[in-house]
């Protein structure tokens, strides 16, 4: 069977799968679409399973960053069979109709989040464009749980949260003491989070940590005093130290 030629999975095929699915009945078959964290940035910290289901795939879809991170272990000349590219310019909703239309001709279709499926990922928006599909999620290392490692820290108890176009209160998870783990925006950077301190937990030290996983990573430490002016270089997530940390 040629997935790309033959005519289109039908609906009430798909219905009926998503049906026994859900009740258990079908164990045994995998939907046609995965999603799969795709982890922080380094090829070393992608999942052994990833990387099968990307050798896998009819069709592949994900953005230029992602290939370049799967040519390190593949091979500069590697190509998926298909592709689909996320981003870049290109207006999402086109990338998605052609996922929907690899659906369609029953290919097995791969779509790459960076760090893990389930936390501030586009497994939510996959899902509604998408929710007559049946998927297989895929977990990989999110770029917080990489960080409180490289901390020598856990993150049992923390608070975790994301600056990235959400309002947030910083100021309630600060409250408790307990650690915070923030992954930042433009505007919303060590500096924002520095001010929001400085008056009320001057002692909290605040670490910054940039193109985790990379060669070029860099991790800094600085109380809410010294950060004040701090300017990220790159992808950046910070925590703060719960106050039995500091």
């Amino acid at each position: 069977m040629n997935p790309k030629t033959d005519e289109p999975v039908s609906r009430e095929i798909k219905q009926n799968i998503t049906e026994e699915l859900r009740d258990g009945r079908r164990t045994a078959i995998h939907p046609l679409l995965t999603v799969a964290g795709l982890g922080p940035g380094h090829p070393d910290y992608i999942l052994p399973k990833v990387l099968k289901l990307c050798q896998e795939a009819d069709v592949l879809v994900s953005g230029e960053r992602h290939l370049e991170s799967l040519r390190q272990v593949f091979g500069e000349n590697w190509r998926p069979e298909d592709h689909i590219l996320l981003g870049s310019g290109r207006p999402l909703g086109e990338s998605f109709e052609d996922i929907r239309a690899a659906l369609g001709k029953g290919c097995r279709t791969v779509i790459l989040v960076s760090g893990d499926t389930g936390y501030y990922s586009m497994l939510g928006y996959i899902r509604r464009r998408l929710p007559e599909e049946p998927m297989t999620v895929v977990p990989g290392i999110s770029s917080l749980q990489y960080f409180f490692a490289a901390l020598g820290m856990s993150w049992e108890d923390a608070h975790m949260m994301s600056l990235h176009g959400r309002e947030q209160d910083l100021a309630g998870a600060l409250e408790d003491g307990r650690p915070v783990g923030l992954l930042t925006d433009g505007e919303h950077g060590t500096a924002w989070i520095a001010r929001q301190m400085i008056g009320k937990y001057p002692d909290r030290r605040i670490y910054t940590g940039e193109n985790l996983s990379y060669p070029e990573e860099k991790i800094c430490s600085h109380l809410p005093a010294e950060a004040l002016e701090y300017q990220e270089e790159g992808m950046a997530v910070v925590i703060i130290a719960g106050k039995s940390s500091t």
